[in-house]
């Protein structure tokens, strides 16, 4: 359950904290945080719903391939190719680990084992 807190309250600070880069195109910057910031959510939930005695239920499976191709799609889109700059960098850095941690979810042991009996 602290795990879940501190993933979702990092995940809000770190929103925060990049909101109002100086960045060419903050339109694009925004939908990156905003779809980022879901995947760090969901990522949370799923941790309170596995750590929670009384919620054996977790994240549906299909929000969390939804969100997964929403943070690999948003990361793609958003990313300024003609003008990689290093502070664009970022996406893959920060997207990178929760889309790992989001595919992760989705081949857990436990959710296999559930499934087939």
């Amino acid at each position: 359950m602290g795990g879940a807190l501190l993933a979702a309250v990092a995940t809000a600070a770190l929103t925060v904290w990049a909101w109002n880069a100086p960045l060419p195109d903050p339109t694009a910057h925004h939908v990156f945080l905003i779809v980022w910031a879901l995947g760090g959510l969901t990522l949370a939930a799923e941790l309170f719903a596995r750590g929670a005695s009384r919620l054996h239920t977790p994240v549906p499976r299909g929000v969390r391939v939804l969100v997964l191709g929403l943070l690999a799609g948003a990361a793609l889109g958003t990313f300024p190719w003609n003008d990689a700059q290093v502070v664009f960098w970022y996406q893959l850095w920060w997207g990178g680990p929760v889309a790992t941690a989001l595919a992760l979810t989705l081949i857990s042991r436990s959710e296999r084992s559930a499934s087939s009996g």
